[in-house]
This record gives C-alpha cells, structure tokens and sequence, in this order.
C-alpha cells in the first residue's frame, strides 16, 4: 500500500513479483483503481492467495464514512502471474469496519474456492463479530456472510482480527481475538467448519490466560495454519 497524500491514509494497491527467488522483482502495477485523493478511498490490509494456472488473487478493503459510506471489501485477479491485474469486484460491504481489522482471505487447495473473513458491526452499539463469505471466482457471486463466534447476539462483546486457513482436504480453520471474557480481557478464540464455510462448530478459548486488551489496536498479527491432521 502507497499513500502520496501526506498525512492521511488515502492509499493504493501496488503489486510486484519475482521470478528469480527474490533477487529481483518486477516494477510494481496498481492493483486498486480508486482516487487516492480522500481517505474515503483509501485502500488497505492487502491479501494475497495463488492457484493453479498462473492465477494470482489480491484481496483488500476500502475506507469508508459510516453509515453513509460504509467500508467495503475488493478483490482483483490476475490470470498471467502478476504481470496483469483485471477489476476490482465487490466482495461484500462491512458497514462498521475499520483499519485495524484486516481481512483474511484463503483459498481451498482442492478446488479453488475462494474464502474471505472479516469483522463487522450491524447492531448498536457497536459489537463486532467474524464474518465469512465465499465464492468460486473473483468476479462472484459472493456467499451471504456467515457469523463464526457463538457469543450471542448484541452481547457488546467484540470479536476481531480473524486469520483463516483451509487444509489441504478442505478443513476450514479460523481463529480471533475475543473480548467475550471481559471488556479488557483479550482471548484468542477458534472454530473449525467441515462444510466449506456455511456451519462452524462451538467456539474454544485458545489462550490460557487473556492479555489486556486496547480499544482498537489489540496487536495485528496472529496466523493460523493447517494440514490434514490439524492446526
């Protein structure tokens, strides 16, 4: 991501590759197609994810003003490699998301589908749960948002930062931070689906003590990762 608009967040989406094992890489093609003129475009928390045939999926979510202008989630694919990128597509619209809930987006190895999870509010006040949705192309249609955690319901509880994975024999894996034990406590949260996304199981607590926990910036960075056998 490149801003050239000095102190606001107005960025693009820029992409660049190696044939050479990271010696070199290539000059760097726009991917995201807004203006960078206002923060209202500005583009963030990029994805990337490869399949079979040369094609290469990048995945993002655009800034909005909600309610007015909710955030929105992108995806762009290149079908030679990375040496081209087509449009952007509307995966789906978050209408409270914000920056510090990347996206996570993978794609089953066994047949390409293509998955995307998010955080988003659409209750007041504001309560974030993970979202997933799906599709077996770019260009859509994309699945209806599925909820993973199992808190309920306007609990005011946020669920936030998801990282998802898929196994090599179509295991759908997903953990979170979660703040259901506690306004200021922060737990990492799991759930696992065997139906490609439409059902997750009972939500487990992964961490055995809570770290304290910020309103926003909880820490970016948790990942998962899956084989057959397990997380």
């Amino acid at each position: 991501a490149f801003s050239n608009v000095p102190g606001a967040e107005a960025m693009t989406l820029w992409f660049t590759r190696s044939t050479d094992g990271g010696t070199t890489f290539s000059s760097p093609v726009q991917i995201s197609t807004f203006s960078p003129a206002t923060g209202v475009n500005a583009s963030h928390g990029p994805q990337i994810t490869a399949l079979s045939g040369n094609h290469v999926l990048v995945s993002w979510h655009t800034i909005g003003n909600p309610p007015s202008t909710p955030w929105k989630i992108w995806i762009s694919e290149s079908t030679d490699g990375g040496v081209t990128f087509g449009t952007n597509n509307l995966v789906a619209t978050a209408q409270f998301g914000v920056p510090n809930r990347f996206i996570s987006m993978k794609s089953n190895p066994s047949n390409g589908r293509l998955y995307i999870a998010y955080a988003d509010s659409i209750v007041e006040p504001r309560d974030y749960d993970i979202f997933v949705t799906s599709s077996s192309s770019a260009a859509g249609p994309w699945t209806s948002p599925v909820k993973v955690n199992d808190d309920p319901a306007s609990s005011g509880s946020w669920q936030y930062w998801p990282s998802l994975s898929v196994a090599p024999n179509g295991r759908m894996d997903m953990i979170w931070y979660d703040k259901r034990d506690g306004a200021s406590l922060l737990n990492v949260y799991y759930s696992v689906s065997l139906d490609a996304g439409y059902t997750w199981a009972a939500n487990v607590k992964v961490t055995d003590a809570p770290s304290a926990s910020s309103a926003y910036f909880a820490g970016d960075y948790i990942a998962i990762a899956s084989v057959d056998e397990k997380a």
